[in-house]
């Protein structure tokens, strides 16, 4: 990653039907397919599971975002491929992954002849699969040239005077950001192109925890009329990737927000 934006005083509407049937935001694929192989010796290869379920891929940006938001996300994602042509990465598009990799666990340690999970299965299960979610967002966020953080009420608590989150997705990925390492845009360019629906479902929705956000320290504020002023003096060509000569339509968006370039 080399910049972090939080997206703020956005009109997410303007988005709506933007990429017409077809998401731009790149995907792994959907998995419904049995995990046996994983399995042996009394255990499961937790490092093959990871790989297959998790895979690293790559996009040119990050998008952070609660799961109510998750159609503005997307939307968000298909304006930022038609204007300037670059990928994104939606964090929730990985979610729904894990709830599906938990379940089968669960179902393979069960009894066979029990309708019940074991709580101690349970927890173990969850643990591994949520250590699996978290270093595959981490990997994420790395491999990234940006993060944008849809800062929206469904992210963030106004009640609050200080920021706080509800949700544990946001709150690692925010902290992450502060911490993770920064990457020159050129390292990240080297790489090639290529890249997750679902949401985490509450499964105890009466427990509510309440974190406090840094969004303000690493995140550069990046506000509706930031994002049309970018796209008027980035006029996407569909020919940038394919002529090296041409300004990257980020290299823009950092000198409109007086980022230097490293």
């Amino acid at each position: 990653m080399y910049k972090a934006f939080n997206l703020t005083d956005i009109d997410y509407s303007k988005f709506n039907g933007l990429g017409g049937s077809e998401s731009h935001c790149l995907r792994t694929q959907d998995f419904d397919g049995e995990i046996k192989a994983f399995f042996e010796d009394g255990g499961f290869d937790g490092s093959g599971i990871q790989q297959d379920w998790f895979p690293k891929v790559h996009a040119d940006i990050f998008i952070s975002h609660a799961h109510k938001d998750m159609d503005q996300a997307t939307g968000l994602a298909n304006w930022l491929f038609d204007n300037f042509g670059l990928t994104s990465f939606i964090d929730s598009q990985v979610w729904g992954h894990a709830d599906k990799l938990i379940k089968k666990l669960n179902d393979h340690y069960k009894e066979p002849d029990s309708k019940n999970y074991s709580y101690e299965a349970t927890k173990k299960t969850s643990s591994h699969v949520h250590v699996m979610l978290s270093t595959a967002l981490s990997k994420m966020i790395d491999a990234c040239e940006c993060v944008f953080f849809m800062n929206t009420p469904n992210s963030l608590s106004a009640s609050q005077i200080d920021e706080k989150t509800f949700s544990p997705w946001i709150f690692y990925e925010v902290t992450t950001v502060n911490l993770i390492r920064k990457k020159k845009p050129k390292e990240h360019r080297l790489k090639g192109k290529n890249f997750s629906e679902a949401r985490i479902r509450e499964s105890l929705p009466q427990i509510s925890v309440r974190y406090n956000l840094d969004v303000s320290s690493q995140m550069v504020k990046l506000t509706g009329q930031d994002l049309a002023d970018w796209k008027v003096c980035a006029a996407y060509s569909v020919t940038f990737r394919r002529a090296p000569e041409k300004t990257h339509p980020l290299d823009k968006l950092y000198k409109k927000k007086g980022i230097p370039l490293c």
